[in-house]
């Protein structure tokens, strides 16, 4: 008897554990998936020779003169330039999605598209160097700004490999520059709150994202731009916030969209959803004839953003989380806990529910849902948050400490401690550091100081004083240090403006 009760009791832990993953099981169109790669594993080692190239701008077919690209284990060799210490990251996706969608390229490039491919990002201190396709062992699509070129495989050896003056340098103790010498620049994205006005109608969060760079011990110019504009391995990318209106009641989304794309690329992403909205808002699938959907943007990352949604009101007891990926930017549902952190994450969430909901309602019955989660700040760090809403109150929410929040954030550690900043200054909101720990950006409510960071310390004064609103706060940070300071900035620069300090 004994024994067939453990055999039950083992038996329903299994199921309960199937049943988790069924539940929040992800469709494959809706997310890729991602796998970290081992030299072995990527097979891309090798000489490969250029045979064709593919202008995407112009949708037309190029000939290209004889060059090679090399790869190894810690270096290649791509459009006439060495890199060195580089690493890879490997994604699994549809060859005829991805580059429809992501490149918005309409015709044919290689056969039998409509299958599963490698896309491995070639990567140096976090900057896209390329990105290869691999459409089998001998043949790889290299995408470098706005061409697709082909490249045969033509040598397993890089034996051969070009030597330039530039690696050369890099191997001479003499010649290298102290890494924490080098330029350092941040995209820094802000939002303003929306405000509800006396009348009671709301307003709108707005969006700015500023550059700050920093070189031999001086803050630059510092410039800003409209809404979001953040780094991605495939390039650079905007976020915007678009609405839609019907019979009095907004609907609101956010549309997002590389910036080198056609022009034409965002007008047709809004037209898509509207028509979407149009014809599903008749079911009121999303709330058009009921009310309206206001959206709170909290985050935003490489690959995801962090938002709270509001239904027929805008009030604390309609609010919900969603994270949602920046590739399936319309998704109607979030991203489970157990999408970003497995069964651990699951656990980690039901625990932290389970200590916060702890009050004299113990008979009650609450279904927790697991997308209902985000990314908060505080104390200097991005802090998963979970939420459960209970019927007639408003809703309960409670960190989810325990939670590796990498997926999400691509650098969230500060070179200097919070307590002892906050303490010396308690008017500090909020704090974030440089990857190479020299530089500090301190929020308060009306201004951002930017210090030099020294041994783990600030040094003397800020160095540059940034004003700001008092109803802004920060949403990104993106770093970016060495030669990709000067990319990035002229990058933002396009569409950007002073800011007179």
């Amino acid at each position: 008897m004994k024994k067939e009760i453990k055999l039950m009791i083992v038996l329903l832990s299994i199921l309960t554990f199937v049943l988790i993953f069924s539940k929040f099981k992800v469709s494959g169109n809706d997310f890729k998936r991602l796998i970290p790669p081992t030299s072995q594993s990527i097979h891309l080692d090798g000489k490969w020779q250029k045979i064709s190239a593919y202008n995407m701008k112009d949708n037309t077919n190029k000939s290209v003169a004889k060059e090679d690209y090399y790869f190894g284990a810690e270096k290649a060799f791509v459009e006439n330039s060495s890199y060195e210490g580089i690493e890879y990251k490997l994604r699994v996706v549809n060859l005829k999605q991805y580059l429809t969608f992501e490149y918005k390229i309409d015709k044919e490039i290689v056969s039998d598209e409509d299958r599963d491919v490698d896309v491995i990002s070639i990567l140096k201190n976090n900057g896209l160097i390329s990105e290869i396709i691999k459409v089998d062992d001998d043949n790889i699509l290299a995408i470098n700004e706005d061409y697709i070129y082909k490249l045969k495989k033509v040598s397993e050896s890089i034996e051969d490999y070009p030597v330039k003056n530039s690696d050369l340098n890099t191997t001479n103790n003499v010649s290298l520059k102290d890494s924490n010498n080098k330029p350092i620049g941040v995209y820094l994205g802000l939002k303003k709150a929306r405000q509800v006005n006396e009348d009671g109608t709301i307003g709108a969060e707005k969006y700015r994202t500023l550059w700050i760079s920093y070189s031999a011990g001086q803050v630059l110019p510092v410039y800003q731009r409209d809404n979001i504009l953040y780094p991605r391995l495939k390039g650079f990318w905007e976020l915007v916030p678009n609405s839609y209106v019907k019979n009095g009641v907004r609907f609101e989304f956010f549309d997002t969209y590389p910036i080198n794309s056609k022009s034409d690329t965002k007008v047709k992403s809004s037209e898509a959803l509207l028509d979407k909205v149009k014809i599903e808002g008749e079911n009121a699938r999303y709330g058009i004839e009921s009310g309206s959907k206001l959206v709170n943007l909290l985050f935003i990352g490489n690959n995801y953003i962090s938002t709270e949604e509001f239904n027929d009101r805008y009030s604390e007891e309609s609010g919900r989380f969603k994270i949602i990926p920046v590739d399936n930017i319309y998704a109607d549902r979030g991203v489970s806990i157990e999408l970003l952190n497995g069964i651990d994450g699951y656990e980690a969430f039901k625990n932290a529910a389970d200590v916060a909901l702890n009050s004299n309602k113990e008979e009650e019955q609450i279904k927790l849902d697991t997308t209902d989660i985000s990314l908060v700040r505080k104390s200097g760090r991005w802090i998963l948050e979970g939420r459960v809403l209970r019927k007639g109150d408003k809703p309960t929410d409670f960190d989810i400490r325990t939670v590796n929040t990498k997926k999400l954030v691509n650098f969230d550690d500060l070179s200097v401690k919070w307590s002892i900043i906050k303490a010396e200054n308690p008017l500090v909101k909020d704090i974030y550091t440089s990857p190479n720990g020299k530089l500090a950006l301190l929020v308060l409510d009306d201004k951002i100081l930017v210090y030099e960071v020294e041994d783990g310390s600030l040094k003397g004064q800020p160095i540059k004083i940034i004003n700001k609103d008092k109803d802004e706060s920060v949403i990104m940070a993106e770093w970016a240090d060495g030669d990709f300071v000067k990319a990035w900035k002229n990058v933002f620069i396009k569409n950007a403006s002073l800011i007179d300090n």
